[in-house]
């Protein structure tokens, strides 16, 4: 009879033991379960933060292009001013020796009517 009633105890302590094991693992399990759904949404967050942060640099990127073209643009427009500059000075340094040349050939036309004026007189 002794070791009926000590063969029922071990049982009921068995039984309780399981019991408590399969609750303990319930509430892990729930826990678990709890964490992964938090860290999950965290995740969503940080993704959702991460593809933010990734518009407004393809937006920078898009914005850096656009900058570096109007940049290339006025550059290349400041070196076709630069080259016409150029060739406006090497026009006016010819119009300047035409000039000079052009004075030149009206003091020897004017000396050439005075002297054939000087001749006409003398005769």
């Amino acid at each position: 009879a002794d070791l009926q009633t000590t063969k029922a105890s071990f049982e009921e302590q068995i039984q309780d033991i399981n019991a408590n094991a399969e609750a303990n693992c319930r509430a892990l399990g729930e826990k678990a379960t709890m964490e992964i759904n938090e860290l999950t949404h965290i995740l969503d967050l940080k993704k959702d933060e991460i593809n933010l942060i990734q518009a407004q640099l393809d937006e920078a990127l898009t914005a850096s292009e656009i900058s570096k073209a109007a940049v290339l643009s006025v550059q290349a427009k400041l070196e076709e001013a630069t080259a016409e500059n150029e060739t406006l000075h090497s026009r006016l340094l010819i119009a300047a020796e035409e000039r000079e040349q052009a004075a030149a050939d009206l003091q020897t036309t004017k000396a050439s009517f005075e002297e054939q004026i000087q001749d006409i007189n003398a005769n």
